[in-house]
């Protein structure tokens, strides 16, 4: 299953209500959309595999990242109700939760402050990692 992710970060005090839709949206009815296409399938076959991506973020809580991290908890949550749900039908679930990755989803921050804090994080990881 292909996976999407939108990462808008900002404070909610910005009350960016259409990042929050977009986030929701994409991080979490993109997941619950995505195995509603493949269960039917799975469970007529008795087997298949479900990998939600979920992230780090959906284990802890920055400042600026409330509402993006709640999408990837419940991402979590919900991958481990199908899993208590699709035993029967012998299906796996699997759940991964990448850490913080230099790619394009910075670039979709507004937000100049959390912006520049999660670029000094990347640089920081990098820098440890060399």
């Amino acid at each position: 299953m292909p996976a999407a992710g939108l990462m808008p970060l900002s404070k909610l005090e910005n009350l960016e209500y259409d990042e929050w839709e977009k986030m929701i949206d994409t991080n979490l009815k993109g997941t619950l959309y995505g195995i509603g296409a493949v269960l039917p399938y799975f469970k007529a076959q008795k087997s298949g595999h479900v990998i939600n991506v979920s992230s780090v973020a959906g284990h802890q809580v920055h400042a600026g990242s409330a509402v993006y991290s709640a999408t990837k908890f419940a991402v979590r949550t919900l991958s481990e109700g199908l899993r208590q749900e699709v035993k029967p039908y012998n299906i796996r679930t699997t759940i991964i939760s990448p850490g913080t990755v230099e790619t394009e989803l910075t670039e979709h921050i507004n937000d100049p402050e959390v912006k520049n804090n999660q670029k000094k994080c990347i640089k920081l990881l990098f820098h440890r990692m060399r």
